[in-house]
């Protein structure tokens, strides 16, 4: 019996959050609104955010605060108050565009990259993806979620050599006279086969993906709101924006819980069960 090569450990999918900005940048909008900023008091705003903030931007607040931590609560309260607690027509969302997350995402598969990367518009086209015509990909390798679940041509063939089985399926072939070389995943016309851009169109929509992106606070929540695990989209793309929402809500302390709920009558309630979605 054939068993599938495994590429766990290799192409764990994860979406990591890397990096929060602009929070301060969101307090301070409050100050601008109300006609009270002062020079004073925005570096004191930065001086005080900075401080208790992390290289990645991640704030950490003490459980016993003390008058600067108990300070950034208050301030956190009022960008979530009126950035996301006034009713969606009358939030003003600008306050939280201020606020910046960069996103490394690692092991997607192709075509749920694909579903990530229809919402650029989101992300102000701030998003690289690997390029399958400059990356390589072996036969066997895909994302965690189709591990042992799909397998490659090459991959099948591979495993029946290795178990002594018969395989009749040939190198290269000729069709109408023209000769094509078996490359793992599908066959190539001699003469393009070191062509990366024939190349790719013989992967399979299972290989990893990796991508680096960024989007401010209400991007993020459009797009959470539409991918998250009580949505339609594939699995594997739901699991990595529920883990990118909780370690925002970690990084984010008060304001971060607005990315996956909704305030209605008083109290947050989750964006699938809201009309969010359909903004």
């Amino acid at each position: 019996m054939l068993s599938a090569i495994s590429t766990k450990g290799e192409t764990n999918m994860q979406f990591r959050l890397v990096k929060v900005a602009g929070v301060d940048d969101a307090i301070i909008s409050l100050f601008m609104s109300k006609r009270s900023y002062t020079c004073e008091k925005a570096d004191n705003v930065r001086r005080t955010v900075a401080k208790y903030s992390d290289h990645a931007g991640f704030i950490h607040l003490p459980d016993n605060d003390t008058q600067e931590t108990a300070q950034i609560r208050d301030w956190l309260e009022n960008i979530t108050k009126y950035g996301a607690q006034l009713g969606y027509k009358r939030n003003h969302e600008t306050i939280l565009r201020f606020i910046d997350f960069t996103v490394e995402t690692v092991g997607l598969h192709k075509a749920g990259m694909g579903d990530l990367d229809a919402h650029a518009q989101r992300m102000n086209n701030r998003i690289v993806r690997s390029s399958s015509r400059l990356a390589e990909f072996a036969s066997g390798e895909k994302s965690e979620f189709y591990d042992e679940k799909v397998m490659s041509v090459g991959e099948v063939i591979s495993l029946m050599r290795e178990s002594k089985a018969e395989v009749n399926i040939p190198e290269t072939v000729e069709i109408n006279g023209v000769d094509y070389r078996f490359n793992g995943f599908g066959y190539i016309r001699k003469g393009y086969c070191d062509d990366q851009d024939v190349i790719r169109g013989t992967y399979m929509l299972s290989i990893p993906s990796d991508s680096i992106w960024k989007a401010d606070f209400i991007g993020m929540k459009h797009i959470y709101a539409m991918r998250n695990k009580h949505t339609h989209a594939h699995p594997e793309l739901r699991d990595g924006m529920e883990q990118v929402a909780g370690q925002i809500e970690q990084a984010l302390p008060i304001v971060g819980k607005a990315i996956t709920n909704e305030w209605v009558n008083g109290e947050w309630v989750h964006v699938s069960e809201t009309e969010f979605k359909k903004r």
